[in-house]
């Protein structure tokens, strides 16, 4: 008896020891999470039980400020299972941006009701197809595979200067980070975008792409390349700063920071003002589908053109004071009225006086919500109705006007030959 403290004790720690129970054992044999960019990654996790396993449960959260979501995969029953779940491919609907860290755990849990959890881990979805270079400097870090350092430094210069001057413009007095990945090929960057960027039109190939509050994507060695930097720097500014804005906002700030509005983009707003087919505010929650780069062309030019007009009408200093409240989570019509006495569709019906645009159509737009490319379908419908009921009205016209005038004309010539006769 002098030994039972000891003994209880022993059954004390086997009873709380993980993965073991009265009622049989559960055990997780290997737990690994295997890169295959660009394709995501494939988490796998191998089993023994004494019992039948019930459920195996993958929480995982992308990025360090998402959310945590779970996965539970199929498996064979078994004493010994296996268990897979891929995340990030094109079947399974979702992307992984490179650098991404991905933290995740397993739940487990058999028919006898023994539970276990693996500990939290944390795994980075690399680029794995090249061999990364880094330089960095306040907060900005520049990764390369191909070139020299030269151009690496050249490019952090530039960064570093772009993001204080879009931490400037946004009234952003916090400290920002960002990475950005050069890649010096349309196609290396390709198997690195979103899925829908991959399916682009070859005329309009992603220059840059803001993938996350901390990572740009960069196409490196092209002439506008630190226009393209600085655009996407912007989108940076506004995120870590500041949160989320109206897309047409965000974008026409971000053209801003380039400078001088592409031609391309400006060429399609002259169009469209001309034309009076432009996209009501309310309508520009989202950058078009690249595959469309007539669309897409109008809304940066119409996004950057209203921009423009508000720091015009109040200055760098009320676009910051309209930043500052959309950060403490204030409607956006709500700021925009306090600050500049505007709703979206007001500034709007002020911004198409200022291009010499009448109210109404602007109005209409908002109302129904008619596409640029409607609203111009609808014009040559309408042109074509007009004409239609003109070429129409003329032919009955003539139906009808034609035997009066033979009649008028076969009068005439009787009471004439009469005059003679009497005569």
């Amino acid at each position: 008896m002098r030994h039972m403290p000891l003994i209880l004790a022993l059954l004390a720690i086997l009873a709380v020891a993980p993965g073991v129970s009265a009622q049989g054992k559960l055990e997780v044999l290997s737990s690994e999470a295997e890169n295959r960019f660009p394709n995501g990654i494939i988490f796998r996790l191998e089993v023994e039980t004494s019992n039948a396993l019930k459920k195996a449960t993958l929480s995982y959260r992308v990025g360090a400020e998402g959310s945590f979501r779970t996965a539970a995969p199929p498996f064979a029953p078994g004493r010994k299972v296996s268990v897979e779940h891929v995340l990030g491919s094109r079947a399974e609907g979702s992307y992984l941006h490179p650098n991404v860290e991905i933290a995740y755990t397993w739940s487990l849990e058999d028919t006898a009701g023994n539970r276990l959890e693996t500990p939290l881990t944390t795994v980075v979805y690399k680029d794995t197809r090249f061999t990364w270079r880094h330089v960095e400097r306040d907060g900005v870090r520049i990764s390369w595979y191909r070139g020299g350092e030269t151009y690496a430094h050249q490019l952090l210069d530039k960064a570093v200067a772009d993001l204080r001057r879009a931490a400037l413009i946004a009234g952003v007095d916090k400290e920002l980070t960002v990475e950005v990945l050069v890649y010096p090929s349309v196609l290396e960057m390709r198997d690195a975008l979103p899925w829908k960027s991959r399916d682009s039109d070859p005329k309009l190939p992603t220059f840059g792409l803001q993938v996350s509050p901390k990572t740009v994507l960069l196409l490196g060695g092209r002439p506008d390349t630190a226009r393209t930097l600085a655009h996407e720097l912007s989108h940076i500014a506004v995120r870590q700063g500041i949160g989320y804005i109206p897309s047409w906002l965000d974008e026409g700030l971000a053209l801003l920071a380039e400078g001088d509005l592409a031609p391309e983009h400006a060429q399609a707003l002259e169009r469209a003002v001309q034309q009076d087919v432009l996209y009501s505010l309310q309508s520009m929650t989202e950058v078009p589908d690249p595959r469309e780069p007539g669309k897409v062309w109008l809304f940066y030019g119409q996004a950057y053109s209203v921009a423009r007009f508000i720091i015009e009408t109040g200055g760098g200093d009320k676009l910051r004071y309209l930043m500052a409240m959309l950060k403490d989570k204030k409607s956006f019509d709500d700021a925009l009225r306090e600050v500049y006495g505007w709703n979206t569709d007001g500034l709007e019906l002020d911004w198409r006086d200022s291009m010499g645009l009448p109210p109404h159509l602007g109005r209409a737009a908002i109302e129904t919500e008619v596409t640029p490319e409607q609203a111009l379908a609808q014009k040559s419908t309408f042109g074509g109705f007009q004409a239609f009921g003109a070429l129409a009205a003329s032919l009955l016209g003539l139906f009808f006007l034609f035997p009066l005038a033979i009649l008028w004309l076969a009068t005439a010539a009787f009471v004439v030959c009469r005059r003679k006769r009497w005569e």
